[in-house]
C-alpha cells in the first residue's frame, strides 16, 4: 500500500511583460515497499516562475508529449527537468523552445555517478503543439552533447475527441539518448581501446495507444497498450523489446474524486512476462 498527499500553491499576476505565474508543489509519501515501513517521505515536485513568454524552474521537460488514459501503461519520456523555457502562441499554435539540463536525463545519482552529459552545451528542445480539424498535434525534437558523441530524440502526438471516445497516440525516436523514448540515459564512462569514451544508448523508438470511454457522467473505461524495441549501444548497453499494457475502470463520485482499478501487463524481451494491478482512492480540494 501506498499513500500520497500533495500541496500546490499558485500565483499570477500582470505585468507590462504578460502574466508573471509561480507555481510550487511538494509531495509526502508513505510507501511501504520496506518491510520496516520506514519509507515516509517529503519531496520537492516539481515548480516554476513564468514573466511573460519566459518560465524557468525544474517541471516537466520541453520534450515530454503527456501520459495516455491509465495510471500505467505509456512507455515514454517522463521526465522532470531544471530548464528555461520560451513560448510564443500563434492563434491555435503554439512554439516552445527549451534549453534543459543533461544530467536529469541520466541514470544513477548525480555527484557520485557519471551522467554521461559534456556540460558544453544544454540540451536544446523544441516543441510545436496546433490543431488540426479534430486533431490536437504536437510534435518535438532534442538534441543533447554526450561524451559518447551527440545523442537526439522526436516524437509526435496527436489527440482527437470521437463522440465519448477520448484518442491518444504518440510515436517516439532516439539516437543515443534512450531517454526521449522512455527510461533513462547511460550514465557510466568507459575508455576503450579503440579511443571511444562514453556509453552508447544505441536507436530506440516507442509507441503508445490510448484511449478512454465515458459510460456515464462519472464512469470511464480505458486502456493503453505501448511498446519499445532498440538496438544496443557501443559500449554496455543493450537492446530489446517490451510490450507493456494497462487497462481499468474508473468512478467520479464528485468532480475531483476519483476511485479507480486497473490491470497491469508487462511482457521485456527474454524475461518472461509479468501481470498486476491497481486500485486507487483519490481526492482533491482547495
Amino acid at each position: 500500500m501506498k499513500t500520497q498527499a500533495a500541496v500546490n500553491w499558485n500565483s499570477r499576476s500582470m505585468s507590462d511583460l504578460g502574466v508573471i505565474a509561480t507555481n510550487l508543489n511538494f509531495v509526502v509519501t508513505s510507501d511501504n515497499n520496506k518491510l520496516d515501513g520506514t519509507a515516509k517521505t517529503v519531496r520537492f515536485d516539481g515548480g516554476y516562475g513564468a514573466i511573460g513568454p519566459m518560465m524557468f524552474g525544474w517541471t516537466d521537460s520541453t520534450f515530454d508529449p503527456g501520459d495516455g488514459y491509465t495510471y500505467d501503461g505509456a512507455v515514454r519520456s517522463d521526465k522532470k527537468v531544471d530548464q528555461f523555457r520560451l513560448s510564443y502562441l500563434m492563434g491555435t499554435w503554439g512554439i516552445m523552445l527549451g534549453l534543459e539540463d543533461p544530467r536529469d536525463r541520466g541514470g544513477g545519482n548525480p555527484g557520485t555517478t557519471p551522467t554521461n552529459a559534456t556540460g558544453n552545451y544544454p540540451d536544446i528542445v523544441l516543441a510545436v503543439t496546433g490543431d488540426v480539424g479534430g486533431l490536437n498535434l504536437r510534435g518535438a525534437v532534442a538534441v543533447t552533447d554526450r561524451t559518447s558523441g551527440t545523442g537526439w530524440g522526436a516524437n509526435l502526438a496527436a489527440t482527437a475527441k470521437l463522440g465519448v471516445v477520448d484518442i491518444k497516440g504518440v510515436v517516439s525516436y532516439s539516437d543515443n539518448a534512450k531517454s526521449y523514448t522512455g527510461g533513462s540515459n547511460c550514465s557510466s564512462t568507459f575508455t576503450i581501446a579503440n579511443g571511444f569514451t562514453g556509453c552508447d544508448d544505441g536507436q530506440w523508438w516507442s509507441a503508445y495507444l490510448s484511449a478512454a470511454v465515458a459510460l456515464s457522467s462519472n464512469f470511464k473505461l480505458a486502456g493503453t497498450v505501448s511498446y519499445q524495441d532498440g538496438t544496443s549501444g557501443q559500449v554496455n548497453t543493450s537492446g530489446g523489446s517490451t510490450w507493456t499494457a494497462a487497462g481499468g475502470v474508473y468512478y467520479y463520485p464528485t468532480a475531483r474524486s476519483e476511485i479507480g482499478a486497473e490491470l497491469l501487463y508487462t511482457d521485456p524481451e527474454g524475461e518472461g512476462s509479468d501481470f498486476g494491478g491497481h486500485v486507487r482512492f483519490k481526492t482533491h480540494f482547495n
